[in-house]
């Protein structure tokens, strides 16, 4: 007897293309994410879920990087949630590594900001108070809290 369920749908481009939305050159997945940020699809052949931006690499007829290999999917415009095939590349996992270094450097706080986030929450301890933090400084709670136990931007010195 026939396995009975609902019909697998092929993943094409245009399927991609109709849950997305576009936000200047880049195409916003508005489908399923991982938890991380990455786009997810289901892909029709193997039922697994894997990252959109992969599936669209592979329906453009290239073969997708395994883990052994030395290279990586990224985007050109630095966008996770963006699709666009055109801003999809296969780099050099060195070009990576130069490139995050080179960019790890520009830091979405200047000291002083983080000195004055340290500050606020040494004075006002409560239950809530990095959540308060992430709000005012626009950033994620989970970000605002390595900030303040100084586990990210441990080299920024607290002036006395």
């Amino acid at each position: 007897m026939a396995k009975r369920g609902p019909k697998i749908k092929l993943l094409t481009l245009e399927r991609i293309k109709e849950r997305t939305v576009e936000e200047g050159d880049c195409h916003i997945w508005t489908g399923p994410w991982h938890r991380q940020g990455y786009p997810m699809c289901r892909h029709p052949a193997s039922q697994k879920m894997r990252t959109t931006y992969s599936a669209v690499w592979e329906l453009l007829g290239n073969t997708v990087p395994g883990k052994s290999d030395k290279a990586k999917l990224t985007r050109t415009c630095g966008n996770i949630k963006c699709v666009n095939p055109e801003h999809i590349v296969l780099k050099n996992m060195t070009d990576v590594m130069r490139q995050a270094k080179q960019t790890g450097n520009n830091s979405r706080f200047t000291p002083d900001e983080i000195r004055a986030i340290r500050k606020d929450y040494d004075e006002n301890i409560y239950h809530g108070c990095v959540r308060d933090l992430a709000e005012k400084y626009n950033c994620r709670e989970g970000h605002m809290w390595a900030i303040c136990k100084r586990r990210l931007y441990k080299w920024v010195e607290q002036e006395n």
